[in-house]
């Protein structure tokens, strides 16, 4: 495998090494900013000077916004030149945010359009990205509003999707992967391409993202797990990750030749940022299509600690919050799109925002606050909405970043979206500034100026104090330090000061714990850490936080220097937080290079009452030399329970593989620790936890839970990930013990105790009774899917018993979701499907106890009915008919439903189909099943559907026209004729000649001039000369071949919109005609082949929302686009990819048929720059009715 890093061969080709080494003394700025404009500018007048003025060239190619091939100035645009899609003082009342924050609009879409990114350069300037483009925003005049955008480079092609500058040079994630875009003439421009500093998948929606510089002087890259980074990429010994899986944090050397892995199994965590002392936030998405499945995880934000696992595994499964490996969840919130992360290091915004995480979702069009509290060894977060759309505009977060004089700005943009910037600034008065610059209570009781900062807020030197006092005071107060404009004022005064400046201020304890964690920061990011000295006099401070940040800048020296008295001393600190840091430093030592001596330390560890201390602590261990490692293990044993457990937890990081004698003795340490009685969940605290630990242990031991090849979806988290667990005799006795312990009665242990006999194919009779009897009309439809697996992966022989109930749970679970009013996604019927197929292998009497079931008949249902044997169709066929009569026109139909009535044979259940036909979600599944049994009454409904997108319906409705024989109505000749323009070449031409002759055969043909109907298909130019005799000839069809008919001009909607009484909204009519279109159909469910629409009008205008359901195909994301495919036997298929593999992919159609195409059945395959969905939408519908539709689509 190629190094894709410096040093060796580069993957993708070429080389990545840096060809120009210099100062990489700046951190990217994708979610951060800002600083204490009044503390530096003012307090760093006298010491600095201030930065150069560049003159700008009067012309510079690529310059000018507004043309693209156009050499103008580059003083172009200025903001009256090309005003913003919306009104700057209408965006200014389009976010909304807490009392005492004002929103304003920085910039519009005509300055920047689609934003991907944003960071703040170190001239304190907002610099935003998108395909094509970075640019520089300038506020010339300083009212707080752009004024102009300077083209700093004409890339990356595909838009950065993270950015941070390094003193006037820019790194980007783009293109090949890391980039630098160097301007060494400091012109604002570019100098050339940029040079490729590490090659990375980038682009794609899960690749490379965001890029920073940590408070330790290395560069961090993290990305998406489709990445496709591995063990190649792993240079350093000590690296946390050897062989990462998933999404990764990704750790550089300043000069970009050493790599290491941080942390991995992330799914997609799009950006990242850190807290003082270097404490690391991300925040991952979730597995959206999984939703209401068990393994379904929300979006959260993790705390992210050296060697975590975040837990993606696969599409199906990912691991619950409380596996071992997991790293602390400052909060989790729900669905959403994870984009921008910033820590709020200014001091600006009120206390309450001090260090708090903020994140972008851009699905629900909101900005989340987290402010921490510090729970044992990490923090708990407490999340509050702080920015939100306000009206309807259309507010799609993607990045953050904080300016100079601390002002919160938020780029929005994302999938063609209305891009622009917004700036957010506290006016709530003294509740921030001021406060932060009361003076500081002294410990000899005398007040001073907290770093040199005087009681009105303004930086200016003390009586007394001298020039290196207000440089030291204008470093360690340095807002948002890690901020390129910051880093610039601040690194070059802590060069002049020197390390032994810092190194006294660290341990001045008249300082406040804050400052002296700032000055060991400095420490770490220039002088390369704190000494031992320092270390060891800032381990006796009272504040745990200095405390716990000398450890953590002790580690760049904690191998060279190796004090493990010191360490010992850490590591037995009273408080938890002290003790992870110092387990994270120790991660420096390479694996088998930790000495004996600090064995006492480590057990301490391994048996504290913290579970991330724990998870730090069993990393370590495995890192112990073989004598060191002997030593522990023998002392292990007397330590408790919970020391034990670590021990056994290292044990399997130093060798892996299946070994049944340490199976056996973790199940006997597990035993001790599983509840002998029903006592809830919160109330067993800890020791619930260490069973937990011990359970997943035995996971991990049994070859730990992953999907083999071969094994279905649905199991990837109830089988090893090696495949079936070979058997001895020991755990053949295992699995009789765990069916002898379930179940306990506590919902989490049983849930993994079930987990590991599914593992085991547990057997015994007494276990399917009691796995089955977890599943009662008052639980959890995601705990009754688990089960069900469970049950499932068991061979024991069914009673009838057992039927019943099988069958009873499955038919019930769409009822308890819908009670609960949750939602489904793309993976639920795939899911489902492969459960019932294997409960219908285990026990083939399950067809007809479900196809006989009363409760059988909800559209969802047929999900099972799919896989049912024919015998049992037609029985299956009437319950749905049964429950469909009830009410025809609030039954929540779909294309399968009308696929299993229509092709039933019966007149009733035809005519029944027939009668949704002006459901548009609906349009081709009727059209579909009317064409396999063409009647002359359908006739007008087969000629309409010549229009659908799908070629598929097209060719149905085609052969059951000529079947019906020719038309005589000029209309259905047009139809014909416009639907040749789209098929007369290519891979359609079997299609497109069928309706030629159609065309030829239509009584109106002998009308047509001969030199218009030639003998064979006619190329499009003909078609054209055809289409124009026929409009002129009869006019009344014009309209149908100029496509009128389907659609409506811009500027008619927007008419339109204007006269629709938006205040008179009706959310419940809404629903209803949200129903009768089909909406959900596509957007909602276990079908659904469009983007979900929940947080929809937060997050598009009203304008934009109504121009997209006008116009489908105008802006299509590139994941809804339909992808046409020809397979080798000249089938043509045209859908949605749902997934995709090397052996092949599944298609979705519009009539929510499933198709998988094996690899090498695909001949040619094509993307059409078209939307599944229905064109004419709201051709029909009246202004009450959009106003109805939209006060709906405002809930979800």
């Amino acid at each position: 495998m190629a190094v894709p890093i410096g040093g060796g061969p580069a993957r993708h080709g070429g080389r990545c090494v840096a060809q120009h080494r210099g100062s990489t003394s700046t951190m990217r700025n994708h979610a951060i900013g800002g600083a204490l404009i009044v503390l530096f500018l003012a307090g760093l007048a006298a010491v600095l000077p201030p930065p150069a003025t560049v003159a700008e060239p009067a012309e510079k190619a690529g310059a000018d916004e507004r043309g693209p091939h156009r050499t103008q100035s580059r003083d172009a645009i200025p903001r009256t030149a090309a005003e913003p899609a919306v009104a700057g003082w209408e965006l200014d009342r389009a976010v909304r945010a807490p009392e005492g924050f004002r929103v304003q609009s920085f910039a519009g879409d005509a300055l920047a359009h689609d934003v991907f990114c944003m960071t703040v350069d170190a001239r304190g300037r907002v610099v935003v990205s998108g395909p094509g483009y970075v640019k520089i925003l300038s506020d010339d005049d300083g009212d707080g509003r752009a004024d102009r955008a300077i083209r700093f480079a004409d890339g990356p092609r595909t838009g950065a999707q993270g950015m941070c500058f390094d003193g006037p040079d820019l790194l980007a994630i783009g293109d090949w992967g890391l980039l630098r875009f160097r301007d060494r003439d400091g012109d604002d421009r570019a100098d050339g391409p940029p040079e490729v500093l590490l090659k990375l998948k980038c682009g794609g929606e899960h690749h490379a993202h965001g890029v920073r510089r940590g408070p330790d002087g290395w560069w961090y890259v993290i990305a998406g797990n489709m990445t496709e980074v591995d063990a190649a990429y792993v240079t350093l010994p000590e690296s946390p990750i050897r062989d990462p899986r998933a999404g990764v944090l990704l750790r550089l050397s300043p000069d970009f030749r050493q790599c290491e892995v941080v942390a991995h199994g992330f799914r997609n965590a799009y950006d990242f940022d850190f807290a003082p002392a270097g404490e690391i936030f991300a925040y991952d998405s979730d597995g959206e299509r999984d939703v209401s499945l068990p393994w379904y995880r929300p979006t959260r934000v993790f705390h992210v600690l050296p060697g975590s696992d975040a837990g993606w595994v696969s599409r199906s499964w990912k691991h619950p919050d409380d596996f071992f490996e997991m790293p602390p969840v400052l909060t989790a919130l729900g669905r959403g799109s994870p984009t921008g992360v910033l820590v709020y290091r200014h001091d600006r915004f009120p206390r309450e925002y001090r260090d708090a995480v903020f994140v972008c979702d851009w699905t629900f069009g909101r900005v989340v606050a987290i402010p921490r509290v510090r729970v044992g060894s990490t923090w708990a977060g407490q999340p509050r909405t702080f920015l939100r759309a306000g009206g309807t505009y259309g507010f799609a977060p993607t990045d953050l970043a904080v300016g100079v004089d601390g002002s919160l700005y938020v780029s929005v943009g994302g999938r063609g979206t209305q891009g622009g910037v917004f700036r957010v600034r506290w006016e709530g008065g003294r509740s921030a500034a001021a406060r932060s610059t009361a003076p500081a209570e002294r410990h000899d009781g005398r007040t001073r100026a907290a770093g040199g900062v005087s009681t009105d807020g303004v930086a200016r030197p003390a009586e007394g104090e001298n020039e290196r006092a207000r440089m030291l005071a204008a470093c360690l107060a340095a807002p948002q330090p890690l901020a390129a404009w910051s880093r610039a004022r601040w690194r070059p005064l802590a060069r002049r000061l020197g390390a032994s400046v810092f190194a006294h201020a660290a341990a001045d304890q008249s300082r406040s714990a804050a400052e002296r964690v700032r000055a060991l920061e400095i420490l770490a990011e220039l002088f390369g850490g704190a000494d031992a000295e320092l270390v060891d006099r800032l381990g006796r401070s009272d504040d745990a936080a200095v405390r716990a940040a000398a450890i953590w800048a002790f580690t760049p020296r904690i191998v060279r220097e190796r004090r493990p008295e010191l360490i010992r001393r850490f590591l037995t600190d009273g408080d938890p937080h002290v003790v992870r840091r110092t387990l994270e430093t120790l991660l420096r030592f390479a694996p088998g290079t930790l000495g004996r001596e600090y064995v006492t330390g480590l057990l301490e560890a391994a048996g504290a009452s913290d579970r991330y201390v724990r998870q730090l602590a069993a990393r370590v261990l495995a890192r112990l030399s073989d004598d060191a490692w002997r030593v522990a293990s023998a002392d292990a044993e007397s330590r408790g329970r919970a020391c034990a457990l670590t021990m056994a937890w290292a044990e399997t990081r130093r060798s892996a593989g299946l070994d049944s004698r340490r199976v056996r003795r973790t199940w006997a340490l597990v035993e001790k620790l599983l509840p002998r009685s029903a006592v809830p969940d919160e109330q067993r605290g800890d020791e619930l936890q260490l069973a937990l630990d011990g359970l997943r242990l035995l996971q991990v031991e049994l070859g730990d839970i992953g999907i083999p090849r071969g094994v279905a979806p649905v199991f990837a988290g109830y089988v090893a990930r090696r495949g079936r667990i070979p058997r001895d005799e020991s755990l053949d006795r295992l699995a009789a013990v765990v069916a002898d312990r379930f179940p306990t009665g506590i919902r989490r242990i049983d849930e993994e105790l079930s987990r590991i006999g599914a593992m085991l194919g547990v057997e015994q009779p007494r276990w399917l009774d009691a796995v089955l009897a977890r599943v009662t009309p008052s639980s959890d439809p995601l705990s009754d899917v688990h089960y069900l697996i469970v049950a499932a992966r068991c061979g024991t022989r069914r009673t009838e018993t057992h039927t019943a109930a099988v069958a009873d749970a499955l038919l019930s679970l769409q009822g308890k979701i819908d009670r609960l009013r949750r939602h489904q996604d793309n993976n639920w019927d795939d899911r489902m499907g492969e459960l019932y197929r294997e409960l219908a292998r285990r026990d083939p009497a399950l067809h007809a106890a479900v196809a006989r079931h009363p409760k059988l008949g909800h559209p969802q249902h047929t999900v099972f009915v799919r896989h049912l044997p024919k015998q049992w169709l037609p029985v299956a066929t009437d319950a749905f008919a049964r429950r469909a009569a009830e009410d025809e026109e609030g039954y929540g139909w779909n294309p399968e439903v009308v696929f299993l009535l229509g092709r039933s044979g019966r007149p009733e259940h035809r005519a029944m189909v027939r009668r949704q036909f002006d459901r548009p979600g609906l349009r081709n599944a009727v059209l579909l099943v009317l064409a396999e049994s063409p009647e002359p009454g359908d006739r007008a409904r087969l000629v309409q559907g010549l229009q659908s997108f799908d070629t598929n319906v097209v060719a149905a409705c085609v052969r059951a026209l000529q079947t019906l024989g020719p038309g005589n109505d000029p209309r259905e000749l047009a139809f014909c004729v416009r639907a040749l323009r789209g098929l007369s070449a290519g891979k359609t031409s079997a299609i497109a000649e069928r309706l030629w002759q159609l065309v030829r055969s239509h009584r109106w043909a002998a009308r047509i001039p001969a030199e218009l109907l030639p003998q064979g298909l006619p190329q499009r130019d003909a078609v054209e000369r055809l289409a124009q005799w026929l409009a002129a000839e009869c006019p009344q069809v014009a309209p149908i071949l100029s496509g009128g008919v389907t659609g409506e001009r811009l500027s008619e909607l927007e008419e339109r919109l204007r006269n629709v009484p938006w205040q008179s909204g009706d959310i419940e009519r809404g629903a209803r005609l949200y129903r009768r279109l089909g909406c959900a159909q596509c957007h909602e469910g276990g079908r659904a082949v469009g983007p979900s629409l929940a947080g929809v009008a937060r997050r598009f205008s009203r304008r934009d929302l109504f121009v997209a359901v006008a116009f489908p195909n105008r802006d299509v994301s590139p994941r809804y686009q339909t992808t046409r495919i020809v397979t080798t036997d000249g089938k043509l298929i045209t859908g949605v990819v749902v997934y995709e593999s090397v052996d092949g992919l599944i298609l979705r159609d519009g009539a929510g048929r499933t198709y998988r195409v094996e690899a090498e059945q695909i001949e040619a395959r094509s993307v059409l720059p078209v939307s599944l969905m229905p064109r004419g939408l709201l051709e029909r519908m009246g202004p009450q009715e959009a106003a109805d539709l939209y006060a709906f689509l405002q809930t979800l």
